[in-house]
């Protein structure tokens, strides 16, 4: 699959969080590159806050994609439909 340069992925995740390594080794499999945000750091507090007003959940793995912001238990249920929605917005150009 081809991945379109104009895409940016930001991973919102803690630490030793067991979903948030799952989805990120899957998007490595799939050569879709992200940038992870670790909330538990200080500098992210405000980031992730703006995100917890969005979604109404402070759950990881978050996944902001351009305008999409995909919450777990909110937009995605599983890793895989997670992975299977980023796809989706990528190769449709959403």
């Amino acid at each position: 699959m081809e991945i379109m340069s104009d895409y940016t992925v930001y991973i919102y995740s803690i630490p030793n969080c067991k979903y948030c390594s799952e989805l990120k080794d899957k998007l490595k499999d799939k050569n879709i590159e992200y940038t992870d945000i670790d909330v538990s750091k200080p500098e992210h507090e405000v980031e992730f806050a703006q995100v917890y007003d969005k979604t109404g959940t402070d759950a990881v793995p978050t996944i902001l994609l351009n305008k999409h912001l995909l919450a777990p238990d909110v937009n995605f249920w599983s890793i895989d439909q997670g992975v299977d929605i980023i796809e989706k917005i990528i190769n449709e150009k959403l």
